[in-house]
């Protein structure tokens, strides 16, 4: 097969599973909507979730190595790396300073940066959305550069539905399928390197 062929046929695979999580992720994003269509606030965030500060690392390098290779989660992406784990279980970071209104569902073990918040439920798929839906604006602290504290975002009114609802929408909503496809993601991207190193490096 052409080389040219291979990179498309990479490329496509890529958008393919790209499209997918978005499908996903809209899904639940809509059935959300649904469930407290017209429901008052009847609990604050912190009735169905923990809120935390991230730490700063103390080593960061630009790129992953043998050593340095656990992921420094940002307020929008992926910062640096480390050789330390600070979570080793599902968790949602939001930023703390800086960029608010991104939230990153983490699975791996990573290291949540001084910036960030991190949050943990077991009622994952919910809270992801009920953070995609904060005002961030009307909460913000900072005056020269947004800031959030944890006290905000765990006061924040919520709406929480009953239990059988909560575990029926966490049932249908397994976020665990995205970092299937983002693992694939970037086992393909890696393939791609490969080859664009063999043929043009």
């Amino acid at each position: 097969m052409p080389m040219v062929d291979i990179l498309g046929t990479l490329d496509d695979k890529i958008e393919n599973l790209e499209q997918k999580i978005q499908t996903l992720i809209k899904i639940c994003e809509l059935d959300y909507k649904v469930l407290i269509s017209r429901k008052g606030c009847n609990a604050c965030l912190s009735d169905i979730a923990s809120v935390e500060s991230g730490k700063r690392p103390m080593t960061k390098e630009s790129i992953p190595s043998n050593t340095t290779n656990i992921p420094i989660i940002g307020a929008s992406d992926v910062m640096g790396y480390t050789d330390n784990v600070l979570f080793d279980e599902p968790i949602l970071v939001i930023g703390r300073v800086g960029t608010h209104g991104i939230v990153q569902p983490i699975f791996k073990r990573c290291w949540a940066s001084d910036n960030t918040l991190v949050i943990k439920s077991k009622y994952y798929a919910y809270v992801y959305n009920i953070l995609k839906n904060i005002d961030y604006s009307s909460i913000n602290k900072g005056s020269t550069q947004p800031l959030i504290t944890k006290t905000d975002i765990r006061n924040t009114p919520v709406y929480i539905p009953d239990l059988n609802e909560l575990l029926a929408f966490e049932d249908k909503h397994s976020m665990f399928l995205i970092q299937t496809y983002k693992d694939q993601i970037e086992k393909t991207k890696e393939i791609k390197n490969l080859f664009l190193q063999k043929f043009f490096g």
